[in-house]
């Protein structure tokens, strides 16, 4: 009866956990600044932040991929490839040496994917009713400086490195 028991929880500890949704289960960096952590992202991972991921590498020319939000085999070689041609330790996971320098600055008039990556935190994340085009326009712009008063950084309009780090890592 015992043992029943003790597999019962331990079954419907499996499902609470298979519940959970990647972003809660992300692993989090230590001796991270005031503003926020960047979140540790590998195989097997799904969430909006895996798109950014994945649109920051087509941006770089790492993937040729149709993002998908999935952390795959795909997703981890390129990481690797990105890693390996930045002399980042090479480990196929995104995490607080990989971020700085895989996130692109971006500004009005751009038309690529790291501007994808933008929209699509600002409208799956924040909730700003944002279409995904690629193109930063006078909507990105306009949302983008909302985003930047309303998180306390300096608005500019453009999405720069301290932005990306608060889009990416405030939730």
């Amino acid at each position: 009866m015992r043992r029943l028991l003790v597999l019962a929880s331990l079954a419907a500890l499996a499902v609470l956990l298979a519940a959970v949704p990647a972003q809660a289960r992300m692993r989090p960096q230590v001796g991270c600044a005031p503003t926020g952590c960047w979140p540790v992202y590998s195989y097997g991972d799904q969430d909006t932040d895996v798109y950014a991921i994945q649109y920051f590498l087509r941006d770089r020319g790492f993937a040729s991929f149709t993002p998908t939000g999935y952390y795959g085999a795909l997703t981890t070689q390129a990481v690797e490839r990105f890693q390996k041609a930045g002399s980042i330790p090479v480990s196929g996971v995104v995490g607080a040496k990989t971020w700085p320098e895989l996130v692109v600055p971006v500004r009005y008039g751009q038309t690529n994917d790291a501007v994808r990556a933008l929209q699509t935190e600002l409208q799956q994340q924040y909730g700003y009713n944002i279409p995904v085009t690629g193109y930063y326009g006078n909507i990105t712009r306009s949302d983008v400086m909302n985003f930047q008063k309303t998180h306390g950084l300096r608005v500019t309009g453009s999405a720069n490195r301290a932005t990306w780090h608060v889009l990416i890592s405030a939730r």
